[in-house]
């Protein structure tokens, strides 16, 4: 496991001892075991994209509506009943920016951009991961008629070959 963890990885350092204090096995050794040889079930991938001005606008328009709907009391509850921003869960975006928004740390405008930035940082590791996986079929939202095709074909190759 530590060839294969970088040393600056802490949650992972921490979660490959839990593991082998638990089970006195290396992750790696677990992982080995649970990785799949063949694949169970044939599968179609599609995944959904948008120009990436229409993405980060929709995210710089979700976060807005998440602080409307409550993100600063949702995290502010959560400070008061004890749970440290320092918790894994605690730094997840947008917890993270607020909670440094209430302890008086940044202005609420500073913590939104941060959440807005971030966010949209996090959607582009996201579809560079997924473009990663030759096997997705890349479509826009609005493509109804060809995701239709894409599914139809498939259902087609799957008959014939049963």
């Amino acid at each position: 496991s530590a060839q294969k963890i970088h040393p600056n990885d802490k949650q992972r350092i921490v979660r490959a001892l839990e593991v082998y204090y638990l089970t006195g096995e290396p992750i790696s050794k677990l992982q080995e075991q649970h990785r799949f040889e063949t694949r169970q079930y044939e599968t179609l991938k599609i995944a959904l994209y948008r120009p990436r001005e229409e993405l980060y606008d929709r995210i710089n328009r979700r976060v807005l509506q998440m602080i409307d709907q409550g993100l600063l009391e949702e995290v502010k509850s959560l400070l008061l009943e004890g749970y440290s921003p320092e918790l894994n869960s605690m730094t997840s975006i947008g917890y993270q920016h607020i909670a440094r928004y209430l302890k008086g740390e940044i202005s609420l405008e500073r913590a939104i951009e941060l959440l807005q930035r971030d966010t949209r940082r996090y959607a582009k590791r996201q579809i560079t991961w997924f473009k990663g996986d030759k096997e997705y079929i890349w479509l826009r939202p609005d493509e109804y008629d060809e995701i239709e095709r894409q599914i139809d074909a498939f259902y087609k190759r799957r008959s014939i070959q049963e």
